[in-house]
């Protein structure tokens, strides 16, 4: 495990449990810059856990935002490929694709829902 991803677990495991909103929450994030680039994905509250027409192998519902991203196993060292950090009390959607690597490995995102409330 790298230390960056040794770090994101050890954070990631200290954080408490928050108190969520019931059911499923469709949001849609957009690019300002690029009106076509979108990323839509599904917030389950009662699970907790978050789907896509993306790959996510793993998710983590804090009490203020809700992190989600897919990693794979490389000569026994997992590797953080996309991560996604979805801040609720702004709506906004740090995306971070480090497969790319290039300069711009990540970018924010205004997000909106047509139904429930992911602030809670």
């Amino acid at each position: 495990m790298s230390p960056v991803s040794a770090i994101t677990a050890a954070l990631l495991l200290s954080l408490p449990a928050a108190s969520m909103a019931q059911g499923t929450v469709a949001v849609e994030c957009a690019d300002a810059a690029v009106a076509r680039d979108r990323v839509t994905f599904d917030l389950d509250f009662n699970r907790q856990a978050v789907s896509g027409a993306f790959p996510i192998s793993w998710a983590w519902f804090a009490p203020g935002s809700v992190l989600f991203g897919h990693g794979v196993l490389i000569n026994g060292d997992y590797h953080t490929t996309q991560s996604y950090t979805f801040d609720r009390a702004t709506g906004m959607l740090e995306a971070c694709d480090f497969a790319t690597g290039g300069e711009q490995a990540c970018g924010r995102r205004q997000c909106s829902t047509s139904q429930g409330d992911y602030r809670r």
